[in-house]
């Protein structure tokens, strides 16, 4: 799956967090993020890009703990894989070879799903007399180009019966298209605001209900009128004309507005 873009800024400090405020704080959330994967209260991940300088030729030892998924890649290559998710500070290593008097681009990857949050990169070798140390960048490599945002196309349809499944489309009517970021919809007004309902639409049962009785009524005072139109009718919504074999007044007629 795409992650969507949410923003860049530099971190000048050892890479050792125990919270996502220390992330969030420089990276405001947006709002155009949605569901689970969420940004700052969600679910997301990150990418720490730096250069260490390795002064002595030798073995070094690399290690992230982390609560949720993290590693560490030198040079595009996986030294340390700490991924999934732990539920509490996890610690995994590995070890690279590395030559003496060298830079190296270092990038550590994360992610987190649960509001507590910790990260820490440590290495050790013949730099620290085989000590650990928290990882320290000498400089911010280039930041990779920005991805293109995530896209979702949306196609909405409309049935003249209560759905019970997922049903082909054949027999429904076009209802409308949209773009989303996420394959996610919170509610009704989000979904009307992505696609605006250009054609009828039943909204549920009681909808249906509310509008029978409007037609009930209208019919009932015709009749009662010698069959002229009752004064002060507003029209019902496409969705009651759609129930019906035929508008009840003229097409070109316009829509009363809503109070």
């Amino acid at each position: 799956n795409r992650l969507a873009y949410v923003g860049d800024a530099p971190w000048n400090d050892r890479l050792v967090l125990h919270s996502r405020a220390s992330i969030t704080e420089l990276i405001p959330g947006l709002d155009r993020y949605y569901g689970q994967g969420s940004y700052p209260s969600g679910s997301w991940a990150g990418v720490f890009y730096g250069r260490l300088y390795i002064e002595v030729e030798g073995i070094y030892t690399w290690c992230t703990t982390s609560i949720d998924g993290s590693r560490i890649l030198v040079g595009g290559r996986q030294v340390v894989g700490n991924d999934q998710q732990h539920g509490s500070p996890s610690e995994a290593c590995g070890v690279h070879e590395f030559k003496g008097d060298t830079f190296y681009d270092i990038a550590v990857d994360f992610f987190t799903t649960d509001a507590e949050f910790f990260l820490k990169v440590e290495y050790s070798g013949p730099d620290t007399n085989e000590k650990k140390e928290l990882l320290n960048s000498w400089e911010a490599t280039a930041y990779p180009p920005v991805p293109e945002p995530s896209k979702w196309g949306l196609r909405t349809f409309s049935s003249g019966h209560q759905l019970q499944s997922v049903e082909r489309l054949e027999g429904l009517d076009y209802a409308g298209d949209g773009t989303l970021p996420w394959p996610a919809i919170m509610s009704r007004a989000y979904l009307e605001a992505v696609v605006p309902m250009r054609g009828p639409a039943i909204r549920g049962a009681q909808h249906v209900r509310e509008v029978l009785t409007r037609h009930v009524e209208h019919f009932q005072s015709v009749l009662e009128d010698e069959g002229r139109k009752p004064r002060g009718w507003a029209r019902p919504a496409p969705s009651a004309l759609w129930l019906t074999p035929r508008d009840p007044w003229p097409l070109e007629e316009r829509e009363q507005p809503s109070a």
